[in-house]
């Protein structure tokens, strides 16, 4: 009798409960400054053969504001996890500028001890540049074809950006530079992070003198702005077909 009674306090004293976290760290990657991320999913699992109480949920440190907690099967602190049950916290992460997050969560158990686990997530914008940022066509005569020119577009960064528009600041001299190719979609469309396009213009002037325009690439969400390049190219004198500017007449007929 006396050693079944030591058998079950050897159980008793064997019997804990292990709360695990998982993943350690939420990461919640790149994110556009200001927009809001899909929530993510933090699951805890009681691996033990006892009940345990959670009295507490919250950051080690003073919050930094940019990770919200949205629901999840949890509920609200203090709960009560069975043996080998599990349960899911969701985050959402809305970084306010360009730079890396870092956040620790604690959870507090009754009778002390705690488990934490980290969130981490990194604020960016999407820019565009532009190569060449000038297209100059020099000069070619009033109503003809010039050269062929492409500018190369590039989100740099690593979230896309939404393209509205591409306008023109001058247009009757924008009206020479003509879109002959390119792989540009039409606006508006999402320009995806790391990418690029090209657009070909052609200058064709109807007027002698220089013509230039910019064009500015107008973009929109978190991020956007006006970003431009120019083109630019002169109208020079009309071809004549002969030296004293008439056509030549017609010969005549051989007798």
């Amino acid at each position: 009798m006396k050693r079944l009674l030591l058998g079950m306090l050897f159980l008793c004293g064997s019997a804990r409960a292990d709360l695990v976290v998982s993943p350690e760290e939420l990461d919640f990657q790149v994110q556009a400054i200001l927009s809001v991320s899909e929530p993510r999913t933090t699951t805890v699992t009681n691996t033990g053969n006892e009940a345990v109480t959670i009295v507490a949920i919250a950051t080690v440190l003073p919050p930094i504001n940019v990770f919200r907690r949205t629901g999840g099967s949890c509920g609200a602190a203090p709960f009560t996890l069975a043996p080998q049950a599990t349960c899911t916290i969701l985050y959402t992460f809305s970084p306010s500028s360009t730079r890396i997050y870092y956040e620790r969560i604690r959870m507090t158990l009754a009778g002390g001890g705690s488990v934490e686990f980290a969130l981490r997530g990194e604020g960016d914008t999407g820019r565009l540049e532009m190569t060449p940022t000038t297209l100059d066509f020099g000069p070619t005569p009033v109503g003809t074809v010039g050269l062929q020119m492409s500018v190369l577009i590039e989100n740099v960064r690593r979230v896309p950006l939404r393209i509205r528009s591409f306008v023109p600041t001058n247009v009757p001299a924008a009206s020479a530079f003509v879109i002959t190719a390119g792989s540009c979609a039409v606006p508006p469309f999402l320009f995806p992070a790391n990418s690029s396009c090209t657009l070909s213009y052609t200058f064709v002037p109807t007027r002698e003198g220089q013509l230039t325009t910019d064009i500015e690439i107008r973009t929109e969400g978190f991020g956007g702005g006006f970003f431009s390049y120019t083109l630019t190219g002169t109208g020079t004198p009309e071809l004549a077909l002969f030296e004293d500017g008439f056509e030549e007449p017609e010969p005549a007929p051989f007798e």
